[in-house]
């Protein structure tokens, strides 16, 4: 019986408790009542990460444009922003110097995606270490950076190069690996000899090299169509 009445003396205690808890939001809309769990745009995060730190993020926005994410920027490293902004997205990251990074899907599409955001980076960071291009930091007006970068970008257009690779005897050669100069960007001769490689529009010279033959390098000097015997 004891045990009973503390029971509900508890009971009655406990709902005294809750009801002066939830005192002051009686009478608010749910909209008024603070939300904890308040989720943001992937994408506007990284552009408040990119403001706090100066840095210049790369990605496909259609990738990222809907992912929402729950996330306050707290006092830390830029690594570590990163990489709790990203650990529950299933995206990754990679920096390329101190001032961009890419962020990509770790498959094959996305690793090429990668790859493609990278080559035209370091472009930029090439035009940069010239002098010939700025990129406004982040705190400059939004259309000052977006002039700069398409300003980046028209300098930075892809080519396509076609050839064919033939033996002296005239037969085509299989497999000749062409790939751009002092980069990773390349290419294979197919079954009949022929080849097509995008490359950089600034890129000046390709390597045409095959198991038994000697490596061969060729300056593109503005052709289009590269065949060599």
């Amino acid at each position: 019986m004891k045990g009973l009445k503390k029971l509900l003396n508890y009971g009655r205690n406990g709902t005294l408790l809750i009801l002066a808890f939830l005192l002051p939001y009686l009478g608010q809309s749910s909209a008024s009542i603070p939300n904890k769990f308040q989720m943001e745009k992937l994408i506007a995060i990284l552009d408040q990460i990119s403001e706090k730190y100066q840095v210049i993020f790369s990605y496909e926005t259609e990738l990222l444009r809907s992912i929402e994410v729950d996330f306050t920027l707290k006092e830390e490293s830029l690594e570590s922003a990163i990489d709790r902004l990203l650990s529950s997205t299933g995206f990754q990251y990679e920096s390329i110097g101190d001032k961009y990074f890419v962020i990509y899907k770790n498959d094959q599409q996305g690793n090429r995606t990668k790859r493609k955001l990278s080559q035209k980076i370091k472009q930029i960071q090439k035009i940069e270490s010239q002098g010939s291009l700025r990129l406004e930091s982040y705190s400059k007006k939004k259309v000052d950076r977006l002039r700069s970068v398409v300003a980046a970008v028209s300098e930075l257009r892809d080519i396509e190069i076609t050839g064919r690779v033939t033996s002296e005897e005239g037969l085509p050669l299989i497999g000749v690996n062409v790939t751009v100069k002092n980069s990773t960007t390349g290419s294979s001769t197919d079954i009949d000899g022929y080849y097509t490689l995008s490359v950089p529009e600034n890129t000046q010279t390709l390597v045409f090299s095959y198991i038994g033959f000697r490596t061969t390098e060729v300056d593109i000097a503005g052709q289009s169509t590269i065949n060599l015997t």
